[in-house]
């Protein structure tokens, strides 16, 4: 999988002056695009043992900013990220306490950082 986001340019036509006169000039506007494919979603939900009932908090996962990290419970397959964070550490943290005041803490496992897999291999 690919990380981050990618600025894209987008051109559109827009008028190039604003005294009435009909002419019109490219503008170049960026547009930050995500750099995931809609086969890393497919990839991770089968990592994940996920479903289809997954598929959005995986996508919001990949899109979201760095520095993030996401908790599983591989038993029941409950997952809990967070992301937004200054710093790994505090992202692992977050998503390890989230997971935990909905399982039994011992169960709840980091198994990505960022857009990198970090748990076990199925």
């Amino acid at each position: 999988m690919r990380s981050g986001r990618t600025a894209i340019p987008c051109f559109r036509a827009v008028p190039a002056a604003s005294n009435g006169c009909r002419k019109w000039t490219v503008s170049c506007v960026f547009t930050t695009l995500p750099t995931w494919q809609r086969r890393d979603v497919d990839v991770l939900l089968k990592r994940l043992n996920g479903t289809e009932r997954n598929r959005a908090f995986v996508e919001g996962f990949l899109s979201a900013p760095f520095e993030k990290a996401l908790a599983r419970v591989s038993q029941d397959n409950y997952m809990f990220g967070g992301w937004g964070f200054k710093s790994i550490g505090d992202a692992r943290n977050r998503a390890l306490d989230g997971c935990g005041k909905q399982r039994p803490p011992e169960r709840c496992a980091i198994v990505m950082e960022n857009n990198n897999w970090v748990g076990n291999s199925h």
